[in-house]
């Protein structure tokens, strides 16, 4: 997958979070200590944030090998990451983990 065809798909989910807004009534009868609404607009947020570091490829340029080889070091995923997430704002948490 492209790093275009990665941000678009990522794209898609910011107006599919923040639609699902929830009225302040509806919101305060669920809980009392947590602002949903504003947990849903920041998860939202950092979905699109996600989607538009999607479009750029990080990491460590460097020319070892002599000028006419450019070289590019990227960090990649290791392995399978466990998340431990409080009781309040679940959604955020997580959002922000798997950016």
């Amino acid at each position: 997958m492209t790093c275009t065809t990665e941000s678009l798909q990522l794209r898609r989910y910011p107006p599919l979070i923040a639609g699902e807004h929830v009225d302040d009534d509806e919101a305060r009868r669920f809980t009392r200590t947590s602002p949903a609404r504003g947990e849903v607009t920041a998860t939202a947020e950092l979905w699109y944030y996600a989607a538009t570091l999607a479009q750029y490829a990080y990491g460590d340029a460097h020319n070892a090998l002599g000028e006419e080889y450019p070289g590019l070091s990227l960090r990649e995923p290791v392995g399978v990451v466990g998340i431990i997430t409080p009781w309040n704002f679940p959604l955020l948490i997580v959002s922000q983990n798997l950016k």
